[in-house]
Formats: C-alpha cells, structure tokens, sequence
C-alpha cells in the first residue's frame, strides 16, 4: 500500500486549496477536506508560505 505525504497530497488538491483560500477556508479545514491529520495541518501553512502565498496582512 502506498500513502501520500502531506506535500504529496496538498500537490494532488492544489486547484481545490487555492479556491478554498479564495473563499477564506482556515488551514486547519482545508488539512481535514483533503484528508491530512489534524497534527498536521500545519503543512498547509508551509506550503502556502513556500508558493510565496501569504494570507495574513502585513502588521
């Protein structure tokens, strides 16, 4: 049996995650919709931030 990573996966669901960020979804949802551990939503984050996506507003 083979298992995705959590980079993997968050590749495989690119176009559905960029939407959900459009729609203001949190991290943390869009790790459960693809279906990552809630320990690892933070993949999300990382992933965003290493497309060079920010979604916080600059302080």
């Amino acid at each position: 049996m083979s298992y995705l990573f959590a980079r993997e996966r968050i590749e495989a669901n690119r176009d559905k995650i960029l939407a959900w960020a459009d729609e203001g979804r949190s991290y943390f949802w869009m790790a459960q919709a693809i279906g990552l551990n809630d320990r690892n939503a933070a993949a999300v984050s990382k992933w965003f931030i290493a497309q060079g996506i920010r979604r916080k507003a600059a302080k």
